[in-house]
């Protein structure tokens, strides 16, 4: 009877190794876990402000482009309206 008991013991004693084994291998895990979500939680956060700096130098740049091309259409209007005057007050061969 009482190898039986000691028997039930050691498995007692097992079992409860192989627990306190499991729950440090489940920390383990869940540390890892924690670590790498995180680091990517960073890294979406560093993306998503490259992105909204990547967003605002494109609008920066295609306000430059209709900058540029709306002082062309003024530049082009200007000169064909100072051509037109002058044809009215000097003819086609004032040109």
């Amino acid at each position: 009877m009482q190898h039986l008991i000691d028997s039930l013991d050691d498995t007692i004693a097992q079992a409860m190794a192989l627990a306190t084994s499991a729950q440090s291998a489940v920390s383990s895990h869940e540390k890892i876990c924690a670590e790498r979500q995180g680091a990517i939680l960073e890294r979406f956060a560093e993306s998503r402000k490259e992105r909204q700096e990547l967003h605002t130098e494109m609008r920066e740049a295609v306000a430059a482009i209709y900058s540029i091309l709306w002082k062309a259409a003024f530049g082009i209007i200007s000169v064909l309206g100072g051509l037109t005057i002058t044809v009215i007050v000097h003819g086609p061969r004032g040109l």
